[in-house]
């Protein structure tokens, strides 16, 4: 007799699937019903004949949660990259600096190198996180990348990038405030073009 029943790591994208579509749906009737039109209406009209309330339904909401669902998949996808690439359950972006490194580099190019940021903000934080995961491993290779060792290291010079930043961040408050939302998690959108170009880094090989 064969089985019908799906082995467990299928069951679980299942649920993730699922859980996924339930919040879009959920998410697409509450505009529904706040906006007193369908949002796939809203989305694929003329920007020139909508209403102010559908035009930033169109440009400012509907960006701003797809972007959130990509964002968050994204996250969640690396999470699990890094975890499976350092053998370390514990593994995430805040735990090993990652996060701490791409906003540490983004910090000193705005408030010192402005100019820079005219070519590509990504790569910046791409840089500062790539050094700042070098200098993990390098702490922690001494027994083998150890996890415990590698978290404590992870910790320790977060704590100490995350200083740096804030320290920065007091003296210069007003230049630092769109790194400040941006290392808060804002999702805020002013039209498709991020979602647009974040799709398709995701999906290149």
């Amino acid at each position: 007799m064969v089985s019908t029943q799906l082995p467990r790591g299928n069951r679980k994208w299942h649920w993730v699937l699922g859980s996924l579509l339930l919040l879009c749906l959920i998410s697409l009737l509450v505009l529904w019903h706040d906006s007193g039109a369908p949002a796939w209406q809203i989305l694929f009209s003329n920007s020139k004949e909508l209403s102010l309330e559908a035009l930033l339904l169109q440009t400012s909401v509907l960006p701003r949660l797809v972007m959130a669902m990509l964002a968050g998949g994204v996250l969640a996808v690396c999470g699990v990259v890094l975890q499976q690439l350092t053998r370390n359950p514990l593994a995430a972006d805040n735990t090993l600096a990652v996060s701490s490194g791409a906003q540490i580099v983004l910090l000193i190019v705005t408030l010192f190198f402005p100019k820079w940021m005219l070519w590509r903000a990504d790569v910046w934080a791409f840089l500062g996180a790539i050094v700042s995961m070098s200098m993990v491993l390098a702490l922690s290779y001494k027994n083998g990348l150890h996890p415990v060792r590698m978290i404590l290291a992870g910790l320790i010079l977060n704590l100490y990038l995350g200083g740096l930043s804030m320290t920065l961040m007091l003296f210069y408050s007003e230049e630092a405030r769109g790194i400040m939302q941006w290392s808060s998690g804002s999702l805020v959108q002013d039209g498709w073009q991020d979602v647009l170009d974040l799709t398709l880094r995701a999906t290149q090989p």
